[in-house]
């Protein structure tokens, strides 16, 4: 069974709705590396923690994802989207499971329980939303696609 795919985002062609997703994965990361040198700066960070190094690590690599998916879909390419395609679908699973745990949490503590209805259903709404840009990206990854095999073909005279 093929996913399903759409053919814009909105009021956005699948192009643009994809470059504005890259460019605010960019700008997210840019501030988290930016801030994060600057705590570490005021701080005067002299012990030797990893965690630090982690998060840092692991922004810079999302960094580079989200460089790599606007490369791609300027250059109409589809192997550098991949990994943007791939991070983004495991951020939907996280926000397909969140809202149950959130609810379980909620069932198992003393917490007010209009509390946890709210945000669960706010999660739920967030979940959507995570999976339906999903959905924009992999329609966007399969256009591109669709455009290199044509590009392809013309190459070669098919």
């Amino acid at each position: 069974m093929p996913l399903p795919t759409v053919n814009s985002c909105v009021c956005l062609r699948l192009r643009t709705a994809g470059l504005v997703m890259g460019v605010i994965a960019i700008s997210v990361d840019l501030v988290s590396v930016g801030l994060f040198v600057r705590i570490n700066q005021l701080n005067h960070n002299t012990d030797n923690s990893t965690e630090g190094i982690w998060e840092l690590a692991v922004t810079t690599i999302c960094l580079v994802i989200a460089v790599a998916w606007v490369y791609g879909i300027i250059c109409e390419k589809t192997s550098p989207m991949l990994p943007f395609l791939v991070v983004s679908f495991v951020g939907v699973i996280v926000f397909v499971f969140l809202p149950f745990i959130s609810l379980f949490y909620f069932s198992n503590t003393n917490a007010d329980p209009i509390k946890g209805t709210i945000i669960f259903f706010f999660l739920c709404y967030i979940g959507g939303l995570a999976g339906y840009t999903w959905v924009v990206q992999y329609s966007l990854y399969k256009q591109v696609e669709e455009i290199t095999i044509e590009k392809h073909e013309e190459r070669n005279g098919v």
